[in-house]
């Protein structure tokens, strides 16, 4: 006999008889199949970085039916792959709520560290030709998309996106930006440029 699902099962037995013996009186057995047991298993995940990419948890359950992940704020499941969101630390909780012929699987949890990323700044280099007394756009970003902070020495003043030459010298400017929550600081980076000045003309009045 084979066990098709969990459920009452109803067993009726039955002889027809033959040219010597009448038919046997049907007899009928009823039987209890319980729902059978289930487990979760999964891949254990090493600790991350902020930025990795995305990654396959391996989740299964030993009935076949499909896993549900609960992730927290700093990781989330995105077409079946863990996501990281942050750094700090990602817990995943494991649950199958089972069905008709499945118990619920016993929980099971997983937690693993989620370190900061890395960032570097784009600054590019200045020619070597004297600049002003013009302001000039600085192009100067973080591959972490957080805002970059100039500090200048000599006659410069950042203004906005731009640099603005108040006199005649060399300009020492200084990218940083000093990360944050996610994100560790990145290495500053230094450009120097020589700065003509123009007097203006006198008033011919």
């Amino acid at each position: 006999m084979h066990l098709l699902s969990a459920g009452n099962c109803w067993l009726t037995a039955h002889q027809p008889g033959n040219e010597r013996y009448k038919a046997a009186a049907e007899v009928v057995q009823w039987l209890r199949i319980e729902k059978d047991d289930q487990r979760i298993s999964s891949s254990i995940v090493p600790p991350m970085t902020f930025r990795d990419p995305d990654f396959p948890l391996n989740a299964t359950a030993s009935s076949g039916l499909p896993v549900v992940v609960i992730s927290n704020s700093k990781c989330t499941l995105h077409e079946g792959r863990v996501r990281l969101l942050g750094a700090g630390t990602c817990h995943l909780t494991l649950h199958q709520p089972g069905s008709s012929n499945f118990t619920a699987a016993p929980i099971t949890e997983q937690e693993f560290a989620i370190a900061k990323a890395d960032q570097t700044i784009s600054f590019p280099e200045f020619s070597s030709r004297p600049y002003g007394p013009a302001d000039i756009r600085l192009d100067v970003r973080a591959s972490s998309g957080l805002p970059v902070t100039i500090s200048v020495t000599g006659p410069c003043v950042p203004y906005g996106a731009y640099l603005r030459f108040v006199g005649q010298g060399s300009c020492t400017l200084v990218a940083s930006q000093p990360g944050n929550d996610d994100f560790n600081a990145a290495r500053s980076e230094t450009r120097t440029l020589d700065v003509y000045w123009i007097e203006p003309a006198p008033d011919p009045g």
